[in-house]
């Protein structure tokens, strides 16, 4: 509900008490790492004024909630794709389509396109891309969000 309001330091305490319980779902761990990401982007500090103590909790807890998603729900390609692009995304880490297309392949989440489609600049995997912008459209919570604001400008639509 906070996530959904752009409300993140609220919707970070939710999150951070959901994904305590046992009955918290991948997509918390995942909508989280995501808020983590949203956390740290300049613009969105200055906007929603965060805090010094909450970007640095968000830089350490990105990558330690997707560790926490992978020991409670295993192995999944959406968590091995995002454990792969936050680094790229955050801190310039080297691309990886090569890896990428082998999680899209081998996985059952369109989420890895986004990612292959904007590398391509466009010229490949459009169709789940599309898919997957039809899935983010609602833009409920950081995850979609992201996943939107990415496709949205090299697809063309609003």
């Amino acid at each position: 509900m906070w996530d959904a309001q752009e409300r993140p330091v609220e919707a970070v305490e939710a999150y951070e008490r959901a994904i305590a319980e046992p009955d918290a779902g991948l997509d918390t761990f995942l909508n989280l790492a995501l808020l983590y990401l949203e956390c740290t982007d300049p613009s969105y500090i200055h906007h929603h004024k965060l805090s010094g103590f909450l970007v640095a909790a968000a830089e350490q807890r990105m990558p330690e909630v997707l560790e926490e998603a992978e020991r409670r729900f295993g192995a999944s390609s959406e968590i091995e794709f995002w454990k792969l692009y936050l680094p790229y995304a955050h801190a310039g880490a080297e691309p990886f389509v090569n890896e990428c297309e082998r999680l899209a392949e081998a996985g059952t989440s369109l989420v890895p396109y986004f990612y292959l489609f904007n590398a391509s600049d466009g010229r490949r995997y459009r169709p789940e891309a599309e898919r997957l912008f039809s899935e983010v459209q609602r833009r409920r919570n950081a995850r979609e969000r992201y996943i939107w604001s990415v496709l949205v400008r090299r697809l063309g639509t609003r």
